[in-house]
Protein backbone atom coordinates (compact mmCIF):
# COMPACT_ATOMS: atom_id res chain seq x y z
CA UNK A 1 0.00 0.00 0.00
CA UNK A 2 2.71 2.29 0.80
CA UNK A 3 4.32 1.47 -2.52
CA UNK A 4 1.26 2.64 -4.27
CA UNK A 5 0.80 5.76 -2.60
CA UNK A 6 4.16 6.80 -3.62
CA UNK A 7 3.69 6.05 -7.31
CA UNK A 8 0.65 7.94 -7.20
CA UNK A 9 2.06 10.84 -5.25
CA UNK A 10 5.19 10.93 -7.37
CA UNK A 11 2.98 10.48 -10.82
CA UNK A 12 0.72 13.51 -9.46
CA UNK A 13 4.09 15.66 -9.05
CA UNK A 14 6.08 14.91 -11.80
CA UNK A 15 2.79 14.83 -13.98
CA UNK A 16 2.82 18.32 -14.37
CA UNK A 17 6.32 18.57 -14.68
CA UNK A 18 6.04 16.63 -18.15
CA UNK A 19 3.10 18.58 -19.41
CA UNK A 20 5.47 21.86 -19.49
CA UNK A 21 7.63 20.19 -21.08
CA UNK A 22 5.68 18.95 -23.80
CA UNK A 23 4.68 22.55 -24.39
CA UNK A 24 7.42 24.26 -26.91
CA UNK A 25 8.20 27.53 -26.50
CA UNK A 26 7.51 29.83 -29.66
CA UNK A 27 9.68 29.66 -32.12
CA UNK A 28 10.88 33.15 -33.66
CA UNK A 29 12.56 34.49 -37.19
CA UNK A 30 14.12 37.43 -38.20
CA UNK A 31 12.32 39.89 -41.05
CA UNK A 32 14.34 42.47 -42.80
CA UNK A 33 12.79 45.46 -43.98
CA UNK A 34 14.81 47.53 -46.54
CA UNK A 35 14.50 51.09 -46.25
CA UNK A 36 15.60 53.71 -48.83
CA UNK A 37 16.62 56.56 -46.67
CA UNK A 38 17.15 57.02 -42.44
CA UNK A 39 13.57 58.58 -42.05
CA UNK A 40 12.06 54.80 -42.86
CA UNK A 41 14.98 53.71 -40.81
CA UNK A 42 13.82 55.90 -37.63
CA UNK A 43 10.38 55.09 -38.23
CA UNK A 44 10.74 51.63 -37.58
CA UNK A 45 12.80 52.29 -34.58
CA UNK A 46 10.43 54.95 -32.83
CA UNK A 47 7.40 52.44 -33.80
CA UNK A 48 9.31 49.43 -32.09
CA UNK A 49 9.43 51.64 -28.51
CA UNK A 50 12.57 49.92 -27.06
CA UNK A 51 12.21 46.67 -28.17
CA UNK A 52 15.61 44.93 -28.05
CA UNK A 53 14.84 42.67 -30.95
CA UNK A 54 14.55 45.68 -33.75
CA UNK A 55 17.66 46.77 -35.04
CA UNK A 56 18.41 49.24 -37.88
CA UNK A 57 21.59 48.71 -39.73
CA UNK A 58 23.63 50.20 -42.54
CA UNK A 59 24.24 48.27 -45.55
CA UNK A 60 26.81 48.72 -48.37
CA UNK A 61 24.06 49.08 -51.04
CA UNK A 62 23.20 52.25 -52.41
CA UNK A 63 19.70 51.15 -53.58
CA UNK A 64 19.11 50.02 -49.54
CA UNK A 65 21.55 51.78 -47.38
CA UNK A 66 19.64 51.11 -44.21
CA UNK A 67 17.99 47.15 -43.16
CA UNK A 68 15.75 47.43 -40.36
CA UNK A 69 15.52 43.79 -38.80
CA UNK A 70 13.00 42.36 -36.31
CA UNK A 71 12.84 39.63 -34.67
CA UNK A 72 8.76 37.97 -34.72
CA UNK A 73 6.87 34.55 -33.44
CA UNK A 74 7.05 32.04 -36.54
CA UNK A 75 3.74 31.81 -38.21
CA UNK A 76 2.53 35.65 -36.82
CA UNK A 77 3.65 37.10 -40.35
CA UNK A 78 0.70 37.63 -42.72
CA UNK A 79 1.38 38.61 -46.22
CA UNK A 80 4.12 38.27 -48.55
CA UNK A 81 7.22 39.03 -47.02
CA UNK A 82 10.05 41.50 -48.48
CA UNK A 83 12.72 39.39 -50.49
CA UNK A 84 15.46 42.11 -50.46
CA UNK A 85 17.45 41.06 -48.05
CA UNK A 86 18.02 37.09 -46.55
CA UNK A 87 18.38 36.68 -43.04
CA UNK A 88 19.70 33.82 -41.66
CA UNK A 89 20.25 32.40 -38.39
CA UNK A 90 22.86 30.78 -36.45
CA UNK A 91 23.57 29.56 -32.84
CA UNK A 92 27.46 30.20 -32.63
CA UNK A 93 29.91 31.85 -34.22
CA UNK A 94 31.50 29.42 -36.06
CA UNK A 95 28.78 28.44 -37.93
CA UNK A 96 28.02 32.04 -39.18
CA UNK A 97 31.19 33.09 -40.03
CA UNK A 98 31.62 30.03 -41.85
CA UNK A 99 28.39 31.22 -43.49
CA UNK A 100 29.16 34.82 -43.91
CA UNK A 101 32.75 33.58 -45.66
CA UNK A 102 30.78 31.64 -48.13
CA UNK A 103 28.82 34.81 -49.46
CA UNK A 104 30.20 36.54 -52.55
CA UNK A 105 30.84 40.29 -51.63
CA UNK A 106 28.19 41.31 -54.40
CA UNK A 107 25.30 40.25 -51.86
CA UNK A 108 26.74 42.57 -49.52
CA UNK A 109 26.91 40.36 -46.18
CA UNK A 110 26.66 41.44 -42.81
CA UNK A 111 27.30 39.20 -39.73
CA UNK A 112 25.61 40.66 -36.55
CA UNK A 113 25.07 39.10 -32.50
CA UNK A 114 21.59 39.46 -31.37
CA UNK A 115 20.85 40.27 -27.66
CA UNK A 116 19.70 36.48 -27.17
CA UNK A 117 23.17 35.33 -28.41
CA UNK A 118 22.46 34.09 -31.65
CA UNK A 119 24.38 35.05 -35.13
CA UNK A 120 22.52 36.70 -37.61
CA UNK A 121 23.78 36.95 -41.02
CA UNK A 122 22.26 39.26 -43.53
CA UNK A 123 22.93 39.57 -47.29
CA UNK A 124 20.90 40.58 -50.33
CA UNK A 125 18.66 37.72 -51.58
CA UNK A 126 20.18 36.06 -54.66
CA UNK A 127 17.37 37.49 -56.83
CA UNK A 128 18.81 41.20 -56.62
CA UNK A 129 22.03 39.79 -57.19
CA UNK A 130 20.97 38.40 -60.82
CA UNK A 131 18.63 41.51 -61.63
CA UNK A 132 21.79 43.64 -61.35
CA UNK A 133 23.86 41.64 -63.14
CA UNK A 134 21.57 41.39 -65.71
CA UNK A 135 21.20 45.15 -66.14
CA UNK A 136 24.67 46.39 -65.80
CA UNK A 137 25.55 43.85 -68.92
Amino acid sequence: MKRLTGLVLFALLTLPLVAQTAESPPRYQWTAIPCAKWSCALAALAEADGNLFVLVLPTKSSEHPWVVLKRVEAGSIEGPLDETFSVECFGGMIEASSRYSAIDHVRVPMMVTTVDGGMLVVSLSDVNVTRRRSVGH
